[in-house]
């Protein structure tokens, strides 16, 4: 054939439908005009079908295609339209599947390929095409960037897409109604299959009686069972986002970890903030932690919660979160701080400056009197509730570095930009644990970065050196802060009150603050306290016992000062155990162990031809081994159960003494 040949074969006008024109399938003919349409710029529908009437199975014998373009004829005798139609009838009762073409008028539209492909016979979205939708949406991608991968997939140009934005939208309502109709049994079977695969997943359901329906849920994976004991000095309660469509409260229990992040100690969906509901989830977050209590706790100002806590948890520090106290008190407060300027001052200074209860307490009636407020309603509340949220009663109690619930607000807000507020709780329990994932691999990076880089230090101080060397990363950040804030720091030695002590006043060098703060030191007992109880509140010591120690020429810090749970030591496993992690304890782990070693193999393999058929032989191979490993027809796994048999029937036989 020739190149004019083959030209003229390619750009020739597409086989037009004629009279008597037959097909097999009535498919394969709506197949064949659809084409035929498309080429020619016009869309099609289906107008017309009929079955026979007789008894017995459904046969079709006529079905007509048209153009959408085409109108009503105006008589039955009429069969012209302004555009063309095809039908099909079954002439031959013997031939199941034999139809026969008839053609009216014709008309060609001449539209462009890209305006075309809006009919909605042309938009068809393929199986591939279906399969990374849903990964798209298992993921949470907006549609419009769901178009966009498309679209690059395709060469770039979503405007080649047979489909359009609407038909992913209407694909994706689908999946959605879908899940919407056994929600709550595929959340629960899917907890179930995950406690069969490890038994450190634990999780606990609340049921209607009435209707016998799930309307509560708690669940706490087993690597967060396995952290709580390093970490469950300070958690975090807060119930302020509503995240599904069933408007049931999103209660995260958070921690701290050994890098300064937010991590999970556990999760619910609350179907009410009562103080039943919450007993049940403290019930069960005890039950899953083996009865062991969190130190201290902070939520925000809920009466529902307050009672709870002081009966779930009696022996904890409970703390308010200050951030709300400020908020209500400026909703209430907010004519008296906004008119006077000094008041706004003396209420904040008062709130947030004081080291000791009874210096607070001492400024607040100072204040109240100064200013004439004795009869102020929300003042008085405050002062009632003052144990709750002043932060001179927490001086002593581990908040490492807040006074707020801003953690659990702000996972919160962060969980807002992986769900959907109408999302099912399915979809719901599979962003979280992609929120998991994603925290997990923050907390790695930053392991990493700690192992493979140095820290730069400020001083040639010995205690900077040996803070360095066990601090991670984002903790020693706080700690060096500390050590260039010491040198502002003017030292002078005081009498002592006790043999064997120390006592120091420090203030600041630039006098910008009048405030002293006091040092006692006991030598013998390498003891520093400091007024300002950073090192009670945060973990790590203050610029001024650290002042106190370059002054002393004290060399190292007390190893009672390192706390472990902000070293590096705090989540590396120790021994063999870093380089060995044994059998994976479930089924994706496993399944995701093997992954990586086959892709390897395959990708090793792939580039070889002799190593392709040495690999695909031995895969042939393997698979018969592993169906009969399955079986549990391999000569180590019979040995293995002869072995089991004498002891398993010895105890069955045995007689209890």
């Amino acid at each position: 054939m020739s190149d004019d040949e083959e030209y003229d074969e390619i750009s020739s006008q597409p086989l037009a439908p004629y009279v008597g024109m037959e097909f097999d399938y009535v498919d394969d003919a709506k197949l064949f005009y659809n084409d035929y349409a498309f080429k020619m710029g016009f869309g099609i529908h289906t107008t017309a079908s009929k079955n026979n009437q007789k008894k017995g199975p459904v046969v079709l014998i006529k079905r007509v295609f048209r153009c959408v373009h085409a109108g009503k004829p105006e008589n039955k005798t009429d069969t012209s339209s302004a555009s063309e139609a095809i039908s099909m009838e079954q002439h031959s009762p013997s031939k199941e599947s034999w139809f026969e073409m008839d053609v009216t008028n014709k008309r060609q539209k001449n539209r462009l390929p890209e305006r075309v492909r809006f009919y909605h016979s042309h938009r068809n979205i393929s199986q591939e095409d279906l399969d990374l939708i849903l990964t798209m949406h298992d993921v949470n991608f907006s549609t419009s960037s769901c178009m966009g991968m498309l679209g690059r997939v395709r060469g770039g140009d979503r405007r080649i897409l047979p489909y359009v934005k609407r038909d992913v939208t209407n694909f994706r309502s689908k999946l959605r109604q879908t899940i919407n109709l056994r929600d709550m049994d595929m959340t629960v079977a899917y907890f179930e299959r995950r406690q069969d695969e490890n038994p450190e997943f634990y999780y606990a359901k609340t049921v209607d009686e009435e209707t016998n329906s799930v309307t509560g849920l708690f669940w706490v994976d087993g690597r967060t069972r396995a952290l709580y004991r390093k970490y469950r000095d300070c958690v975090f309660f807060d119930t302020t986002f509503c995240t599904n469509r069933y408007n049931m409260p999103f209660a995260p229990i958070v921690g701290v970890n050994n890098h300064l992040q937010t991590i999970l100690l556990g999760c619910a969906l609350l179907p009410n903030e009562q103080i039943e509901t919450f007993k049940w989830v403290f019930q069960n977050f005890l039950i899953a932690m083996n009865n062991v209590h969190p130190l201290n706790i902070m939520t925000d100002q809920d009466k529902a919660m307050d009672t709870t806590i002081s009966e779930a948890l009696p022996n904890i520090v409970h703390r308010c979160c200050k951030w709300h106290a400020q908020r209500k008190a400026r909703e209430k407060l907010g004519r008296i701080l906004s008119r006077d300027e000094v008041f706004e001052q003396a209420f904040y200074t008062c709130i947030n400056d004081p080291e000791t209860v009874d210096e607070f307490e001492e400024n607040w009636h100072h204040m109240i009197h100064c200013f004439e407020l004795e009869d102020n309603r929300h003042l008085c509340n405050m002062w009632r509730t003052r144990h709750t949220w002043a932060p001179a009663y927490f001086r002593k109690c581990f908040f490492p570095f807040t006074s707020t619930t801003g953690r659990s607000e702000g996972l919160n807000s962060y969980f807002k930009t992986f769900i959907n507020p109408q999302a099912s709780v399915w979809k719901f329990v599979q962003q979280y644990e992609v929120l998991q994932e994603t925290m997990l691999d923050r907390e790695d990076n930053q392991a990493f970065i700690g192992e493979a880089t140095t820290t730069p230090l400020y001083s040639r101080y010995n205690i900077e050196r040996q803070a360095v060397n066990f601090y991670t990363r984002a903790v020693f950040g706080k700690f060096q802060s500390e050590v260039i804030a010491s040198t502002g720091y003017v030292i002078n030695q005081v009498p002592a009150l006790h043999n064997g002590s120390i006592n120091f006043g420090l203030f600041s060098n630039y006098y910008e603050d009048p405030k002293i703060f006091k040092v006692n030191v006991e030598m013998p007992d390498e003891k520093f306290e400091c007024s300002c109880s950073y090192f009670e509140m945060n973990g790590i010591i203050c610029a001024h016992i650290i002042r106190v120690m370059t002054h002393l020429n004290v060399q190292t810090i007390p190893q009672c000062y390192f706390l472990q749970r902000w070293s590096e030591k705090a989540t590396t496993p120790t021994g063999s155990q870093l380089l060995d992690f044994g059998l994976p304890s479930n089924n994706t782990l496993k399944y995701n162990s093997l992954y990586r070693k086959l892709i390897w193999l395959a990708s090793q393999a792939c580039g070889n031809d002799f190593a392709y058929n040495l690999l695909n032989d031995a895969a042939n191979q393997l698979e018969l081994v592993i169906v009969a490993a399955r079986r549990r027809e391999l000569p180590e796994q019979r040995e293995v159960h002869q072995q089991q048999m004498p002891q398993q029937q010895a105890e069955t036989h045995r007689v209890p003494s």
